[in-house]
């Protein structure tokens, strides 16, 4: 996603901020969701750690809450976002009952995919075969699926499609061949 489609943010204090101050703060007054303009689904938080919110109940209740409302959630500024902050957060999100790929040496687990422009970083060229849905091979595909991008290339943007609306966009008559279809993947 390119910087400048979203409108300018509100910064919100820290947990701990206001928690010294001696305020009574429930999580959704953390951050801010803001659709992404023009877009049918997602949206983008910016003034929040995802860190800081892991063990609290009530801070992946509203994630949860805020994931079904808008399909996509970016949380941007997530740097300080250790791998296995990125499991905490997953499992709290779904399961992580799969082995779908090997994991690459610099893995710090097996469990995250580790993706690179460097070989010797990460598994190079994943998911750039075109496009593609993730966990399709799965009797019971994702809940939810957590990326954490910590640095981009250029033309390396990462683009998100709805289902739902890409279905609700085609002909009557592709719908109803598309209702009766069945696909099976294996890995």
């Amino acid at each position: 996603f390119a910087a400048g489609l979203w409108p300018v943010w509100r910064k919100h204090k820290t947990r701990k901020h206001l928690r010294a101050k001696g305020a009574k703060v429930k999580m959704h007054a953390f951050y801010e969701v803001t659709p992404r303009e023009g877009c049918a689904f997602g949206a983008s938080v910016r003034g929040f750690s995802v860190k800081e919110a892991l063990d609290s109940p009530e801070a992946m209740e509203q994630i949860r809450s805020d994931m079904y409302k808008h399909r996509l959630l970016i949380f941007h500024g997530q740097t300080d976002l250790l791998p296995e902050d990125h499991i905490k957060l997953s499992e709290q999100l779904g399961s992580l009952d799969h082995i779908l790929h090997r994991p690459h040496p610099k893995s710090p687990d097996p469990r995250l995919l580790r993706v690179a422009n460097d070989d010797r970083e990460g598994f190079m060229s994943v998911g750039t075969s075109g496009w593609h849905v993730d966990g399709v091979m799965l009797q019971a595909p994702f809940a939810a699926q957590t990326m954490h991008h910590l640095h981009a290339i250029p033309g390396g943007d990462t683009r998100f499609l709805g289902m739902k609306e890409l279905y609700n966009s085609i002909d009557e008559d592709f719908r109803a061949l598309c209702d009766r279809l069945w696909f099976v993947s294996g890995v």
